[in-house]
């Protein structure tokens, strides 16, 4: 299953992006991962990701 990009973040988050990032062990990839292993199916999405002080944005 595929996802748009920001499926967790949403698009209107403006600078709030900052505090939405997080790792790739973050809250919303451990849920992404018990809702693909309880479905047994693949999941793929973008979400913004903090990289120790700087932070990913999408183009």
């Amino acid at each position: 299953m595929v996802f748009p990009e920001l499926s967790t973040t949403g698009y209107e988050c403006g600078t709030g992006v900052y505090q939405l990032a997080e790792t790739a062990t973050g809250q919303s990839v451990q849920y992404m991962q018990n809702v693909a292993k309880w479905y047994r199916v693949y999941l793929i999405f973008k979400r913004d990701q903090t990289l120790k002080r700087f932070i990913m944005q999408p183009c």
